[in-house]
């Protein structure tokens, strides 16, 4: 089984979090990894109890603290076993570990992994991406406010080929608020709200990745039909894979590779 530590900092880290890895780990290899991820806290939370959300600073210690941790299960077990967040990385300003790190990437329903795994896809593909493509082609990209900086470095690769014109739209999420800032709870209220700011820059088509929706309807949390989104907007609105290979067929659906100069 894969397990994961849900973080509330103050209450089941540091010695507490020492005991659960080595109590963990005696069962290994049945129980095979144990993703470390963050507390999601909403505005929900009246007459609970009080918890507070990692910071930078408390990302960056857990990731300090865990990765002996990691070294030395993997010099007796044969795998690092103990496997941080994508998050406590992004909120540490920290590199992603390397893909060989992952493992097979175990723990992507948890969140760990995926963005190296996002890159590293991106960074096989890009050297296909054509130099310039006709017609010219303006796009949307609807995403978390997580996950700008995995994909802002992205687009601006995007925007390289001559005739892209790529806009990178993060939304804020209003609906559950907290610290809830990943893609997949993104509702279309929301993103409607976001995207009402500047409804003239939304170019032909608005991409919206396919973890916001549900996995057999295009309907987002708040019931929101995709279609109502671009209904709003009056445009297309297309349901993209989650991966680099989807956003960058997306990106580049009905262009022409061309030697314009």
């Amino acid at each position: 089984m894969h397990t994961q530590v849900v973080l509330c900092p103050g209450v089941n880290d540091g010695a507490h979090l020492a005991k659960t890895l080595d109590d963990l780990k005696r069962f290994y290899p049945f129980v095979a990894t144990m993703a470390l991820v963050p507390v999601g806290l909403t505005q929900y939370r009246e007459r609970l109890p009080v918890l507070r959300s990692p910071d930078r600073e408390y990302a960056r210690e857990l990731l300090a603290w865990v990765e002996p941790h990691r070294r030395r299960c993997l010099r007796q077990l044969g795998t690092r076993f103990a496997f941080p967040s994508d998050e406590f990385y992004l909120l540490a300003g920290r590199s992603f570990p390397s893909a060989r790190s992952y493992e097979g990437y175990a723990q992507l329903g948890n969140g760990v992994g995926g963005s190296r795994k996002f890159l590293e896809e991106f960074q096989r593909g890009k050297t296909r991406l054509p130099t310039a493509v006709i017609p010219t082609r303006r796009v949307t990209v609807v995403t978390g406010m997580l996950a700008v900086p995995v994909l802002s470095p992205v687009v601006e690769q995007l925007n390289l080929v001559q005739g892209l014109d790529v806009r990178l739209a993060p939304v804020r999420n209003t609906f559950f608020r907290g610290s809830v800032s990943c893609a997949g709870l993104l509702t279309g209220a929301d993103i409607v709200e976001t995207l009402a700011h500047t409804p003239d820059a939304l170019g032909d088509e608005i991409l919206i990745p396919s973890i916001c929706l549900k996995d057999d309807e295009d309907i987002f949390l708040d019931d929101r039909l995709l279609a109502d989104v671009g209904a709003h907007f009056a445009r297309s609105v297309v349901r993209v894979d989650s991966s680099a290979r989807g956003l960058t067929r997306a990106v580049l659906r009905g262009c022409t590779p061309c030697a314009c100069t």
